[in-house]
């Protein structure tokens, strides 16, 4: 068994129409060379697990000012400052490979190191990171290429494997560039959390309702705490076991309503959808009992 991360970086849907989240893999800073094409296939894998979530962020194009990101080069480890612009409902992920010792992988949100621009895209800049709302532009994602580190990195389930499955390990932490278990520079997730002496619970009301009370959170607020849901393990957990691949759940559907995502309503569906009923026929794929 392994942890999955050393350390974390730190909307009910509605009838109005909306777009899909749309995650861009950025390997630009690959430059191990790591994710090969049957790599790069399990992230796009990854990534359709998110078909019914929106992200509902706007155009924002800086010009003629400037929009600087900051995010951790994720081969090197480096601060990375980039200019940057927005295109609506897109998360950019630069992607790569280190030795990361016995942690799997890491991975978290990008953040607006400055901005010097024109209304209205201050104003929309702010309002990508707030108390209600988290709408990441980008993020980093690094997956340890040490040598003692065994991959498994087929799309079809890792039945009887001994490796670590890549799948499990990228949806993982892309469920931290989203803001689940971002305990410094995500307010959203901030709000969320409470105290609970020695650790923390997560009480969103979106989650919580799904879940039947609050989320027992590891004691640094980070990850969840070895949660069971619908009697699979949540994929949001802190530790992995080889062999094992989990999806993305409605359980994490529902934190990311808490976050301010949008749910995005299957074909004819109209009004409020529950999170136990619909949100699991889009998503959810079960491992074989």
């Amino acid at each position: 068994m392994k942890k999955l991360l050393l350390g974390t970086f730190a909307a009910f849907a509605t009838l109005a129409p909306a777009s899909a989240l749309d995650i861009e893999w950025n390997y630009s800073y690959d430059t191990h060379g790591f994710f090969n094409p049957q790599r790069r296939a399990v992230l796009d894998a990854v990534a359709a697990q998110f078909s019914h979530i929106s992200i509902d962020s706007p155009d924002i194009n800086a010009a003629p000012g400037t929009w600087t990101w900051g995010f951790f080069n994720p081969t090197t480890g480096v601060v990375e400052q980039i200019a940057g612009s927005l295109s609506a409902g897109k998360l950019i992920v630069y992607v790569g490979a280190d030795d990361l010792g016995g942690a799997l992988g890491t991975a978290g949100p990008a953040w607006s190191s400055s901005y010097t621009v024109p209304s209205p895209w201050s104003s929309q800049i702010a309002a990508l990171n707030t108390l209600a709302a988290f709408k990441p532009f980008a993020g980093s994602l690094t997956i340890s290429n040490n040598p003692g580190i065994s991959w498994y990195d087929s799309i079809e389930d890792p039945s009887f494997s001994m490796s670590y499955d890549l799948f499990t390990v990228v949806t993982h932490e892309l469920g931290h560039i989203l803001g689940i278990g971002a305990t410094v520079g995500v307010p959203a997730w901030q709000a969320n959390i409470t105290s609970n002496g020695p650790g923390f619970d997560y009480t969103g009301s979106a989650a919580t309702t799904l879940y039947g009370g609050n989320i027992l959170l590891t004691d640094d607020g980070g990850h969840l705490d070895d949660i069971y849901f619908e009697g699979n393990r949540s994929v949001m957990n802190e530790a992995l076991y080889n062999g094992e691949r989990r999806y993305w759940s409605a359980l994490e559907t529902a934190i990311l309503s808490d976050l301010g995502y949008t749910v995005i309503p299957e074909p004819g569906t109209l009004g409020l959808l529950a999170f136990g009923a619909g949100i699991v026929a889009w998503q959810r794929r079960r491992k074989a009992a």
